[in-house]
């Protein structure tokens, strides 16, 4: 990330092809509080990242964040694969986001609020329909120490450029 974060203890760490400017991956690292990893391109597959962040998620008592870039459909399958690869069982998993055919406990956007008050291994929030800081927030807090975030999001070279549905939202009519 340009510049880098400068909070005190915190080190992002990014893993990518892409980084596009301005840095949306800024908000996950600063949402998150933690390390941010994003796996694009070639290089480091997310099965083996995944699987690595969640040792190092658990030797330090931490959570991590894991970003997958692509189209909806991949970065599903990849985001399963993951979570498969990082042994987090199904049961431990809720997915956040558009329809149904994740094979984790799915919530749509409106229903994330439902996991406040309780800790899961892993929180996939799919931002390919929509991207909310608050419940991205939200989201962050529900991982237990040890767990994995994974945040699935368009192509990193288009999502600056994109709208979403919560943009939408906050527009003004002229």
């Amino acid at each position: 990330l340009p510049g880098g974060d400068r909070r005190k203890g915190v080190s992002p760490k990014v893993i990518s092809s892409v980084i596009p400017p301005p840095c949306t991956a800024r908000l996950l690292i600063q949402l998150a509080g933690t390390t941010a990893y994003i796996a694009v391109g070639a290089g480091t597959g997310p099965m083996e990242l995944a699987a690595r962040l969640r040792e190092e998620a658990a030797r330090s008592d931490q959570r991590r964040v894991l970003v997958l870039a692509g189209a909806p459909e991949r970065t599903r399958t990849r985001a399963s694969d993951a979570l498969a690869a990082a042994a987090i069982p199904p049961g431990e998993t809720t997915y956040v986001g558009p329809g149904e055919g994740f094979r984790h406990e799915t919530l749509g956007y409106s229903e994330a609020d439902r996991l406040l008050g309780t800790s899961r291994t892993a929180v996939v929030y799919d931002c390919h329909g929509r991207c909310e800081p608050n419940t991205l927030g939200k989201l962050v807090g529900t991982v237990a120490a040890g767990g994995l975030l994974v945040v699935l999001v368009p192509p990193l070279s288009e999502w600056p450029a994109r709208r979403d549905g919560f943009d939408r939202s906050l527009a003004v009519p002229p």
